[in-house]
């Protein structure tokens, strides 16, 4: 394995990263930022590398996606899930947020219900009203011995005459989940059952941590979903340059591809020219880098799992994939633990914001000094509130 350079601390100040001006000065270390879903580490080499090519070129124009592009793509989902796909089932954008907020445009009904998980990554919650259609949320079922499980007899009593879609997050954000094949076969035949389109946000695919685990296209598992179907997926993530905007829409069912180009047109701007070197470069040649991420991850993730499951009333289930960590904060009592941690200098996810009251969720990936120093801040601020009787 090559060796990649994930223990340098980086100063970010003066760029604008959200990720640390949110809550405080960006050139500070006051407030260690573990909140959103972006990570401390430079992006691959041959990802500046062609980005700096790209740049070289001088020229930067309204720009489509390049058959590059696609078949680099196209070839990587092939390699990593076995599911081959055609191009012409592709439609590029600057994100996976605007893919599964077009998803609920592609209903024909002026006014239906769209169900999905919760605690589950905070766009989603609002995604159908913006598209004038109404949620269903149906709590994961959350225990001691295994966390978000899909808990389909709920989802059945849930169920509404005018359900016409069911909107899935695998890897599962924020609980970590990697659903099995038997968990996607069950899902796939829930909608195939009730006639319910689903939108598959995949963008955490390439994030699977537990060895004993592995991602499965829902495609794979049952073939006929495919003509219902609308899979997102992303580099920007496992690849770290989300600030860049690169998304795509895998649409088999050429019906509904065209419902959901319809609701592109005119809505969605155009992916810029950067981002589409990014990703074409990551998928060709970003497997070594991500490998080397994946394995100090897998280390930085020991090192939280232990040391926060040391902690009188607090737990931690192991990730399977994301680089998230969902832990369970609720015996502190507190009105809003995140905001209550801040004040120890360290910026967590609130639980609520996903529908999971009681919980932070912690992002891992980061120089391993900047995660020991954050584990340090989360433990006085417990340790702290234990003191207090949760009063505050």
């Amino acid at each position: 394995m090559i060796d990649f350079d994930f223990d340098t601390r980086s100063n970010r100040g003066g760029t604008g990263a959200t990720k640390w001006t949110r809550y405080g000065p960006d050139d500070r270390d006051e407030m260690l930022p573990f909140w959103v879903a972006d990570m401390d580490f430079q992006v691959a080499p041959v990802i500046q590398e062609a980005l700096q090519a790209r740049l070289d070129h001088g020229f930067f124009g309204y720009s489509e996606p390049t058959a590059g592009l696609s078949e680099a793509f196209i070839e990587w989902l092939r390699a990593q899930y076995a599911w081959q796909v055609h191009e012409d089932w592709l439609v590029w954008l600057p994100g996976v947020v605007p893919g599964f907020n077009l998803a609920c445009a592609v209903l024909e009904e002026q006014s239906a219900s769209i169900m999905m998980n919760t605690p589950v990554y905070y766009p989603f919650l609002d995604a159908p009203q913006n598209m004038g259609h109404r949620p269903i949320y149906v709590p994961l079922t959350q225990d001691t011995s295994r966390p978000a499980e899909i808990d389909f007899d709920l989802m059945r009593t849930r169920l509404e005459k005018d359900t016409r879609m069911f909107l899935a997050c695998n890897p599962q954000n924020p609980t970590g989940r990697v659903y099995s094949k038997n968990e996607l076969k069950k899902l796939a035949e829930f909608c195939l059952a009730h006639d319910l389109l689903i939108c598959s946000d995949e963008i955490h695919s390439p994030l699977v941590l537990d060895t004993k685990c592995a991602h499965h296209a829902i495609a794979t598992v049952v073939p006929d979903i495919e003509s219902k179907l609308i899979a997102l997926f992303a580099p920007s993530k496992a690849w770290n340059f989300a600030g860049l905007g690169c998304g795509v829409a895998v649409i088999p069912d050429a019906r509904l591809r065209t419902r959901f180009r319809a609701a592109h047109n005119g809505f969605v701007p155009m992916m810029n020219p950067m981002s589409m070197t990014a990703a074409e470069a990551a998928y060709r040649h970003g497997e070594p880098w991500r490998q080397a991420l994946l394995a100090y991850l897998r280390d930085n993730h020991r090192i939280l799992h232990e040391r926060v499951n040391t902690l009188p009333g607090i737990h931690m289930h192991a990730v399977e994939g994301t680089y998230l960590a969902w832990i369970d904060v609720s015996s502190l009592q507190l009105s809003s633990p995140a905001q209550w941690l801040r004040s120890f200098g360290i910026a967590l996810s609130e639980g609520a914001q996903f529908q999971g009251p009681g919980y932070v969720r912690f992002n891992f990936a980061c120089p391993r000094s900047m995660l020991r120093e954050g584990i340090e801040r989360f433990e006085t601020g417990v340790r702290t509130a234990n003191e207090r009787g949760g009063s505050a």
